[in-house]
């Protein structure tokens, strides 16, 4: 876009070209006014000046009014006195034309300048916003656009775009987000079909296999039927787990935070555990010590119990101790087993979704608890640290700042 098509297509433009015209169209009458009013003055100066000097007084010198009488009476018979029109003179009108000339040329030529020097002004900055509008463009076709031009000074179009500029970088920070967001949905959806797809086999084969009863005795068909069962549950527990997962990694839960006793949530954690723990023949120590902290009780419990069925499922452990400890600047809960420890390779993946240790017998587990119990504990705060060695169990220690 030309200088012209920047001055046509704004009115502040156009209503400065219009001031100008109307202060020029009106200054012609204002300075006909003054030009004849100067003429007068003039004028009748110079005829007083001619009847001084028909009075004897020198034609460079001031006439006194005895000389100026004397012209007049020397002049009676021609009707010049000093009351004479100015306006009679053959060289008034003259003089009110030069008068005329000189006195709207000093009035045009200022609001000329003012105006040209207004209309560039305005043309910079026309060009400053073109400029800024076009990077608006190039933002909103790739949010990864930088705003630069206009961006410098301090003024009004400074300021502009550098809000605009703050507006990019959250659409930038948002289409990032959206982007992992997306590609984090792709990877859930994969891991979750592959694991729905292994159940399914299974369940599919068993039922092939029931397709079939002269093939099978009795015990036969009891047997598939208990494992299509299990399947079943499986494929339930994995489909709540795996909703439960992706409702926290989306920001979906809705956490009912209040200052509430962590170790009454361990206690009430372990209370629910406790058939599964006397089934596998595991104690438990809870130590008495305690600790305040806002939290979520009901879903800082659902992270606690995943942490314990870990070591329940994987450890191979008969005991299990949970601990809290409080200080002014954090809250601590911490969940030791005596089991065989993790590999140091899977600590660092061990809170990945769908993630099974190399040394997971469990066909029915899941994969998904702990990265569940992270998330939880991610969202109240806190962190998780991990400390295992072989055959001398693990510790997981979750810590929570105030």
């Amino acid at each position: 876009m030309d200088a012209a098509d920047l001055m046509l297509l704004n009115r502040a433009s156009l209503r400065t070209l219009l001031r100008a015209a109307v202060l020029l169209i009106l200054g012609l009458p204002l300075a006909w006014v003054i030009a004849r009013y100067c003429a007068d003055a003039l004028t009748e100066e110079r005829i007083t000046m001619l009847l001084g000097f028909a009075g004897g007084a020198p034609f460079t010198a001031q006439a006194s009014d005895e000389q100026i009488q004397w012209g007049e009476a020397l002049l009676a018979e021609y009707d010049v006195t000093a009351a004479l029109s100015p306006r009679l003179m053959a060289c008034y009108h003259g003089l009110q034309q030069r008068l005329f000339g000189w006195i709207y040329t000093a009035f045009a030529v200022p609001v000329v300048i003012v105006n040209v020097f207004s209309l560039l002004t305005l043309l910079k900055e026309y060009k400053r916003m073109e400029a800024l509008r076009v990077e608006c463009l190039a933002l909103r076709e790739n949010p990864a656009a930088e705003i630069t031009e206009a961006y410098a000074a301090s003024d009004s179009i400074g300021r502009m775009a550098e809000g605009i500029a703050g507006i990019g970088r959250q659409m930038r920070h948002m289409t990032e987000h959206l982007q992992y967001e997306k590609q984090q949905l792709a990877e859930f959806l994969t891991d979750l079909s592959h694991q729905l797809k292994t159940v399914l086999a299974v369940i599919r084969l068993n039922s092939d296999l029931l397709a079939q009863p002269a093939l099978l005795d009795d015990a036969q068909r009891t047997q598939l039927t208990e494992e299509m069962t299990a399947q079943l549950d499986h494929m339930e527990s994995l489909l709540r787990t795996s909703l439960k997962l992706a409702k926290l990694d989306v920001g979906a839960v809705s956490y009912q935070m209040a200052e509430q006793s962590l170790l009454q949530t361990c206690q009430a954690a372990v209370r629910e555990l406790s058939p599964m723990l006397r089934q596998k023949h595991i104690a438990l120590t809870l130590a008495d010590t305690d600790a305040s902290l806002m939290h979520d009780s009901i879903w800082l419990r659902e992270a606690i119990q995943n942490i314990m069925k870990n070591a329940v499922d994987h450890a191979e452990c008969d005991h299990i101790t949970i601990t809290v400890t409080d200080t002014p600047a954090y809250a601590v809960i911490t969940i030791e087993d005596n089991g065989k420890g993790i590999p140091h390779a899977e600590i660092p993946h061990l809170f990945e979704r769908f993630h099974k240790r190399s040394n997971c017998n469990d066909m029915q587990s899941v994969g998904v608890g702990l990265a569940i119990a992270k998330r939880i504990v991610t969202a109240h705060g806190g962190e998780i640290t991990v400390f295992s060695a072989n055959d001398t169990g693990s510790r997981f220690v979750m810590t929570f700042l105030r």
